[in-house]
C-alpha cells in the first residue's frame, strides 16, 4: 500500500547522509555516448547465453565492476562488497522469510551481500525473452543490493525500491552495451520487454517498470534514480 510518509535517511552511515553528493559524483565520472537503440532480432549478450546460470555467470563479474568502480569514484569503496549469487530451484528458507522457486531476491541486513537467483524461473524469461533476461533480474537485484548498502528507504515502500532498482537496472544496461560490450542492442530490449512481463502490484504497471528501466539507462545517474524513492 503506497503511504505518503516523508523520506528520511537512515543514520547508519555517512554515505546515507551524502547521498547527493555521491550520486552527482557518477555523471562526472563517468561520460559515455548513447548508442541507438534498434529492436534488432534476439542475437543476446555478447556470448550468447542458453541456460539462466550461464547468463548470470557471464555478467556478474560486469555488474559488480560497475558499482565496485562507482563507489571507488566516490570516496566510499568501504561501504560497498559484491554480493555472494546463490542459485534455487525449490521452495527456502532465506533472507529471514520463505522464497517462492518463481522469484529471485536481495537481502537486507541483517542478511545483507546476498542475492538469490531463481533459475527455473528466469530459464523461462530466458525461453521467451532472450538470454539477457536472467541478466536484466540480476541487475535489478544488484540495484536492491546498492541502496540496501547505501541505507537509503522508500518513501513509497515497495513501490519506490522495485523502480529504484529497475532504474539502476537500466544504468547498468548502458555500461554493459556501451563500455564492456557484453550486451548487444537487442539485450536493451529483452530487459524492457522481460520487466514489462513481470509487471503488477507493488512492482508498478508495465509501464512504470520500463519507463524507470529506460530513465535509468538514459540518465545514467543514480541521483536521477533516487527519484524513484521520494
Amino acid at each position: 500500500m503506497l503511504h505518503n510518509t516523508r523520506f528520511h535517511q537512515t543514520p547508519r552511515s555517512p554515505l546515507a547522509r551524502a547521498h547527493k553528493a555521491l550520486a552527482a559524483a557518477l555523471a562526472a565520472s563517468i561520460t559515455l555516448v548513447v548508442v541507438a537503440l534498434t529492436g534488432a532480432p534476439a542475437n543476446a549478450l555478447a556470448s550468447p547465453q542458453t541456460t539462466s546460470q550461464g547468463t548470470v555467470s557471464y555478467l556478474m563479474g560486469d555488474i559488480n565492476n560497475f558499482w565496485a568502480t562507482n563507489f571507488r569514484s566516490w570516496g566510499w569503496s568501504a561501504y560497498y562488497a559484491q554480493p555472494t549469487v546463490y542459485y534455487y530451484n525449490s521452495t527456502i528458507t532465506a533472507c529471514g522469510f520463505t522464497m517462492s522457486p518463481s522469484n529471485s531476491f536481495a537481502c537486507d541486513r541483517p542478511y545483507l551481500g546476498q542475492i538469490y537467483i531463481g533459475t527455473g524461473w528466469t530459464q523461462g524469461l530466458l525461453n521467451t525473452y532472450g538470454d539477457y533476461a536472467p541478466g536484466v533480474i540480476l541487475a535489478h537485484e544488484w540495484g536492491h543490493e546498492i541502496m540496501f548498502m547505501a541505507g537509503w528507504k522508500s518513501a513509497s515502500g515497495t513501490l519506490g525500491r522495485e523502480l529504484f532498482a529497475d532504474c539502476l537496472a537500466g544504468m547498468y544496461t548502458r555500461y554493459g552495451l556501451t563500455v564492456t560490450h557484453r550486451l548487444d542492442n537487442s539485450d536493451y530490449w529483452e530487459g524492457y520487454n522481460t520487466l514489462a512481463s513481470i509487471a503488477g502490484g507493488d512492482h508498478g504497471t508495465p509501464k512504470q517498470r520500463t519507463d524507470w528501466y529506460a530513465y535509468g539507462y538514459s540518465s545514467y545517474n543514480i541521483n536521477s534514480c533516487y527519484r524513484a524513492l521520494t
